[in-house]
């Protein structure tokens, strides 16, 4: 299999992690809360990421982020355009 992101790596996952707790911000999560749901996505995450699941974990966390990539670009041009 061609490898066309590059290897996983620890900064990846903490994007992921981030832009999690972001995109759980814009569904009310706040304060105390949005610090646990990074706790725990970190907890998990880094917990995958050392037993190396194989190609099935990179191939969730690269989608993971493609995702919230495309929701962060969404919600941008939302605002650039007007639309919120």
């Amino acid at each position: 299999m061609q490898e066309f992101f590059g290897p996983l790596t620890p900064a990846l996952i903490l994007g992921a992690i981030i832009g999690g707790v972001e995109f759980a911000k814009q569904f009310g999560v706040a304060g105390k809360w949005a610090s646990l749901s990074a706790l725990g996505g970190g907890a998990v995450l880094g917990v995958l990421y050392q037993l190396q699941l194989g190609p099935a974990f990179e191939i969730g966390v690269y989608g993971l982020l493609l995702g919230l990539a495309a929701s962060g670009f969404y919600t941008m041009a939302k605002k650039v355009g007007g639309g919120e």
